[in-house]
């Protein structure tokens, strides 16, 4: 296994794919400073770039990725201190949760970012699909086994010293739930073409 940066990979690190899989890792790859310094298309560019030059023409990308969706507020307006069960306060958790990532505004600019070394082959909302795959965690999470009680016991340190760690995990809510399901967050498969 090597664990490298995808944006630094060339064809001189591990020579060519036939093609490319990315599964949750895009919606990490902006951060919030980024955003706030208007870089995150320069950050999507570098990705899609360096996809690319391990790419021959023609061979494929496929891309699942979270994004912001129709119904999201201001950026300015997230706040975790926001009314409970807010939009803003639901989005100040995820906030808490994934604190180093920021999100495309949408499919459109992942797309625009892919352009013009990719071309969109396929398309598809996974959010209603996200929905039930986070209600199927929570209820795995939340079967009792000695395994999880003995790790939440290494938790009591986090919990009692971190205010993030406790808004985050010990809200009493599932956010990425409250934000799909009021689409704040969108969730898209997409196949490219390497062109």
């Amino acid at each position: 296994v090597h664990l490298h940066d995808c944006r630094t990979i060339t064809r001189d690190t591990f020579g060519a794919f036939d093609g490319v899989a990315s599964i949750g890792a895009f919606e990490h790859f902006c951060s919030p400073a980024e955003f706030r310094a208007g870089k995150q298309d320069e950050v999507y560019r570098q990705v899609f770039r360096a996809a690319a030059s391990v790419l021959p023409r023609g061979s494929r990308l496929f891309l699942q990725t979270m994004v912001f969706g129709h119904n999201m507020i201001r950026p300015d307006a997230i706040d975790v201190h926001a009314p409970r069960d807010s939009d803003a306060w639901a989005l100040g958790l995820m906030t808490k949760t994934f604190p180093g990532s920021w999100l495309p505004f949408g499919s459109e600019q992942v797309e625009r970012n892919a352009a013009p070394e990719f071309r969109l082959l396929h398309k598809e909302s996974g959010r209603l699909d996200y929905i039930e795959t986070i209600r199927q965690w929570r209820k795995r999470f939340a079967a009792p086994s000695w395994r999880k009680r003995l790790l939440k016991i290494t938790l009591i340190p986090r919990y009692l010293f971190s205010e993030d760690f406790r808004l985050a995990f010990v809200s009493g809510v599932s956010a990425n739930t409250i934000c799909f399901e009021r689409e704040l967050l969108d969730h898209f498969r997409m196949v490219y073409e390497r062109v």
